[in-house]
């Protein structure tokens, strides 16, 4: 597999739908199991775990003042990957880790390969605390890239010379990133 540069800005249009369609579509047969409410956090959000597979779990949040999401993530709570739809026609991607400190924000390069395959840049990430948020884009490259996390088994981080800054088990993502566009589609 060949790696490319993620475009920055809106590309022309693939719709979350479009991306949902393919998700669903590698995840065939793997249902969505449902869970109990997980405890709510301090800003008196609450989430569900409404699916999990391997080292995957999708997450319905609901937070007051603001519409539901759905999000799966893979990782403990000191350090993960996440992708999450802040609304219906974008999918974002977070990298988490407590060692990080970026302040209140800016923007920081990084470069993402899943297994041994050539790495994708990401471009200015928007860099929040101990965050690296990343839109995906709504183009081919946006959608090869989500098809490769689907079919692969491990996700490298590195920042923009390659050195590698994350590792994080894509171990059940197709049928999680299947479950996640299934959660999407029913908000």
């Amino acid at each position: 597999m060949r790696g490319s540069r993620l475009p920055r800005g809106r590309p022309p249009a693939l719709s979350l739908r479009r991306l949902a369609c393919l998700a669903l579509a590698a995840a065939f047969g793997a249902g969505v199991a449902r869970g109990a409410p997980a405890a709510g956090a301090e800003d008196g959000s609450h989430s569900r775990i409404v699916f999990a597979e391997r080292a995957w779990e999708v997450r319905l949040v609901d937070r007051p003042g603001t519409r539901a999401f759905c999000m799966a993530r893979s990782g403990g709570a000191d350090s993960f990957v996440a992708l999450y739809a802040p609304a219906p026609d974008r999918l974002r991607m977070q990298f988490y880790s407590e060692a990080w400190n970026f302040g209140d924000g800016g923007r920081v390069a990084l470069m993402v390969a899943v297994d041994r395959g050539a790495p994708w840049a990401l471009g200015d990430a928007t860099a929040f605390r101990q965050s690296a948020l990343f839109d995906l884009p709504q183009s081919r490259a946006g959608a090869d890239f989500l098809k490769a996390m689907m079919g692969g088994t491990v996700l490298r981080l590195g920042d923009r010379t390659g050195r590698p800054v994350g590792r994080y088990s894509l171990a059940g993502s197709g049928a999680a990133i299947g479950a996640l566009a299934a959660c999407v589609r029913g908000l």
